[in-house]
């Protein structure tokens, strides 16, 4: 390839100094609120095995449109690894109150697609996110609904004089006299 052939990728005024810069350091430790954008199933490397491939993006919070991966092992030989994994998807299957026969439907993996949970995010040793645990969006929310954020509580009212009177147009004393 030529540098010419190079060149022919790029805009005409394409200025590196433009580019925004990639953030692909782990997410803090904490819990977020998060939407599946992929569920897929993969086979291993090593041929011998198969894995649920997840992709989360979270929805709120200083860390939202950052994304989150979970690799779910549901075919292996190490019978250990299997049950770790299919107690990890019960736990999402729980969050997003599928039923117990999900699997069997012919939706299959899409039916987690667009679900919505809140996954509790570690770092391991190698400084990569883990999703420990899934929880259900709140209680009484719609499935797939984002827990309502509550508004601020209003301010209470300034005194603007020393008086410490109740005031006669609301007839309610202020906090500071109850």
């Amino acid at each position: 390839m030529s540098t010419q052939d190079f060149a022919a990728f790029f805009q005409p005024n394409f200025n590196w100094d433009e580019v925004p810069e990639q953030d692909f350091t782990a997410l803090p430790p904490g819990k977020y609120p998060v939407s599946i954008e992929s569920a897929e199933l993969k086979e291993t490397k090593a041929g011998g095995g198969h894995y649920i491939k997840i992709v989360f993006l979270v929805l709120d919070g200083p860390c939202k449109g950052r994304k989150l991966y979970d690799n779910i092992n549901v075919h292996n030989a190490n019978d250990k690894a299997v049950a770790i994994a299919m107690d990890h998807l019960n736990k999402l299957r729980l969050a997003l109150h599928l039923p117990s026969n999900w699997h069997t439907g012919p939706a299959g993996l899409d039916i987690l697609t667009n679900g919505i949970v809140i996954a509790t995010v570690k770092v391991d040793k190698t400084d990569q996110n883990q999703i420990t645990a899934f929880a259900a969006v709140g209680d009484g929310q719609q499935q797939g609904q984002l827990p309502s954020i509550p508004a601020p509580a209003p301010s209470l009212p300034q005194p603007t004089t020393t008086n410490t009177q109740p005031s006669q147009t609301q007839g309610v004393k202020p906090p500071w006299q109850r």
